[in-house]
């Protein structure tokens, strides 16, 4: 589950009758997170442009991602992320509903905006 980092569960010597005792021990994750991520890529997609110091901004990427994995106090994770590139600009959030009918079905929308450039092949 989202919400946890870890859950272990046991079962302490105990006296044999009609009952058993469970030990849970679970560790929370945190409510909200923050990623960043920073690359260089290949430089195939300069037409033909040897690599100079005036284009070779288009070699770097970044991405960055901000979720709250607690959004409405109801489990249910919202996350906002955004992907940037020469060739690639992106802004999307999700909306996961976790257990919609059951314990093992969710709902996640998901909108974004996105915008390419690819020469053609």
């Amino acid at each position: 589950h989202h919400l946890l980092r870890f859950a272990l569960i046991s079962i302490p010597d105990q006296d044999q009758d009609s009952t058993i005792n469970v030990l849970a021990r679970v560790k929370e994750r945190s409510l909200r997170s923050f990623s960043a991520t920073f690359g260089i890529g290949n430089y195939d997609r300069f037409e033909g442009d040897p690599l100079t110091l005036s284009n070779s901004y288009k070699l770097f990427r970044a991405q960055a991602s901000w979720s709250h994995r607690n959004a409405r106090g109801k489990g249910e994770l919202f996350s906002v992320n955004g992907k940037l590139s020469a060739f690639d600009l992106r802004l999307g959030a999700s909306y996961l509903f976790p257990y919609v009918y059951n314990t093992k079905s969710s709902i996640t929308i998901s909108p974004f905006v996105q915008r390419r450039i690819e020469r053609a092949y």
